[in-house]
């Protein structure tokens, strides 16, 4: 392994951790306005985010706001970070097979 796998690896974990820990968060603020909204996030979990986020930012308190910024913020980072290390485990992981030619 490579020292890049491992602190994408690493990334990828604190990052994934960081996204339960705000969709957690993120769930319990949905709840408070609507269970079948929390419960539609559970299943369609950025989109359902995303846009009861936009509709209700304004009516928000800083720190409910703050904890959607970054449940979106690990969530992209997360994306990017299992893009980045299956990447480089991959290209790892390969062997280049050159076909010999032989002549009889």
């Amino acid at each position: 392994m490579t020292i890049w796998t491992i602190l994408v690896g690493l990334l990828l974990v604190v990052s994934s951790l960081a996204s339960l820990w705000y969709f957690v968060k993120t769930l319990i603020i949905m709840g408070k306005d609507s269970a079948l909204i929390a419960i539609l996030a559970m299943l369609f979990s950025p989109i359902v985010h995303i846009v009861w986020y936009l509709a209700k930012r304004d009516q928000l308190q800083p720190m409910e706001r703050r904890h959607f910024k970054r449940f979106f913020i690990s969530f992209v980072v997360m994306f990017i970070a299992s893009v980045a290390f299956s990447y480089l485990y991959f290209t790892m992981n390969t062997t280049t097979t050159v076909s010999t030619l032989t002549t009889v």
